[in-house]
């Protein structure tokens, strides 16, 4: 004995259509914190790559061997973001500690430099071959770039 063929449609929306309301509200309430979740992840990978971008212009920018000073004063002209604003921010209290001191640095400025081991590497570009270190010069307290 065979039982009787019964068509039944299982699709999405007719399951839909047959569920009780409090699973409607629950997979309403799902699908919109998707959609949500994915707006956000999307923000998300778009703001990384977008900082990413900024990121590598800035470091390309600084390692180009143009003097700090002068990347200071073309980025203190503008709105900055990201290692650009860090870099400003950086060289702003530099000189005013060094403004203060009548060309000494702060005593917490010049503590934090010379935490800095010799021949620590300043940037991401450890995987391009750039053997560029930072070291202080003992006489002054000011960091240079050495190839």
């Amino acid at each position: 004995m065979n039982p009787p063929d019964i068509a039944v449609d299982l699709s999405v929306w007719q399951l839909f259509s047959n569920a009780h309301i409090v699973v409607k509200i629950v997979m309403i309430g799902l699908l919109a914190v998707s959609v949500w979740s994915w707006a956000i992840i999307l923000e998300k990978f778009f703001l990384f790559a977008k900082t990413r971008k900024e990121t590598d212009k800035f470091e390309q920018v600084f390692w180009s061997g143009q003097s700090l000073e002068e990347l200071y004063q073309a980025l203190a002209q503008r709105r900055n973001t990201g290692m650009a604003a860090l870099f400003v921010a950086a060289m702003r209290e530099w000189k005013r500690s060094l403004e203060r001191d009548a060309g000494k640095p702060m005593p917490g400025v010049q503590l934090r430099v010379d935490k800095v081991p010799p021949g620590a590497y300043l940037g991401s570009n450890q995987s391009d071959g750039d053997d560029r270190a930072a070291t202080r010069d003992d006489r002054s307290g000011n960091l240079d770039a050495v190839s």
